[in-house]
């Protein structure tokens, strides 16, 4: 039996911020989707769409007052 060893890449991003309220939470990645006075609301969106199109993940944990912490998951890339 031989079994393919995959190697994961986790990058871990933290603030101490006031954290996003949970209003927010299931919109943070849509399109369109902004919490400020400018900007278009596609940051977030673009980059979950690149992520997922090399097999990545991303997700985030926040707490009120405490921040938000990002994870990026990464496949390592082999030509």
């Amino acid at each position: 039996m031989l079994l393919k060893k995959t190697v994961v890449f986790l990058i871990k991003i933290s603030d101490n911020g006031i954290g996003i309220n949970s209003e927010q939470q299931p919109k943070i990645f849509s399109p369109n989707f902004t919490a400020k006075s400018e900007g278009m609301g596609l940051g977030f969106a673009m980059l979950k769409s690149i992520i997922e199109a090399t097999g990545g993940k991303i997700w985030f944990q926040s707490e009120s007052d405490n921040g938000t912490t990002f994870f990026v998951e990464l496949m390592e890339y082999k030509d």
